[in-house]
C-alpha cells in the first residue's frame, strides 16, 4: 500500500471515531428536555458542554460534505447535475482526499439524484436524502455510520436549532 492509501485510512478512522461520538452526544442530548422547554440551570449547562463537544468534533470534512449538500441543493433549482458538479469539481475532489467515506456518501447522494433526475422525479433535498440513506442502507457500513453522525448533528447542533431536520 502507498502512503496516500495509509492517510486515507488514518483520516477516515477519525472520521469514524467522531462520527460515532457524534452519535453518543447526540444520544445524551436527545434524553434532556426538548428545545422549546424552560431548562434548569444543571440541563442547560449539560446542554451547552454537549453541544461545544459536538462542535468540536465536526471535521473539516463533514463541513465540506455539509457545504456541497448546500450547493448542490442551491443550484438544482435551476441547473442540471452534470453543470453543478463540473463546477464543484475542485470541493469534490478536495473531499475525496479528505474523506473516502464522506465522499461515497456525497456521490451516492449524486448517483440518487441522477436517478430521479433520468425519471423526471422529484429530487431529494439533503434532509429527504439522508432520511432515506439511513431506512435505506446497511447498518454495519462506514457510510451509514457517517450518515447518522451528520443526521445527529444536523438535529441536535445548536446552529441548527432554526434549521428543521
Amino acid at each position: 500500500m502507498n502512503d496516500l492509501i495509509y492517510i486515507e485510512l488514518a483520516n477516515d478512522q477519525a472520521e469514524y471515531d467522531n462520527a460515532n461520538e457524534i452519535i453518543k452526544l447526540g444520544a445524551k442530548l436527545e434524553m434532556l428536555p426538548d428545545k422549546g422547554q424552560q431548562w434548569t440551570d444543571d440541563e442547560t449547562s449539560k446542554i451547552i458542554n454537549l453541544n461545544y463537544k459536538m462542535f468540536d468534533l465536526k471535521s473539516e470534512a463533514m463541513i465540506l460534505f455539509d457545504n456541497l449538500l448546500n450547493w448542490v441543493n442551491k443550484e438544482l433549482i435551476d441547473q442540471k447535475l452534470d453543470l453543478i458538479l463540473q463546477y464543484y469539481q475542485d470541493e469534490i475532489n478536495m473531499l475525496h482526499r479528505q474523506s473516502p467515506v464522506w465522499y461515497q456518501l456525497f456521490s451516492d447522494y449524486c448517483d440518487e439524484l441522477k436517478l430521479l433526475e433520468k425519471q423526471n422525479l422529484k429530487l431529494m433535498n439533503k434532509a429527504e436524502f439522508i432520511k432515506f440513506y439511513l431506512k435505506h442502507q446497511d447498518p454495519n457500513t462506514p457510510e451509514f455510520t457517517f450518515a447518522k453522525a451528520y443526521y445527529t448533528y444536523q438535529k441536535c447542533a445548536p446552529e441548527q436549532y432554526y434549521y428543521y431536520f
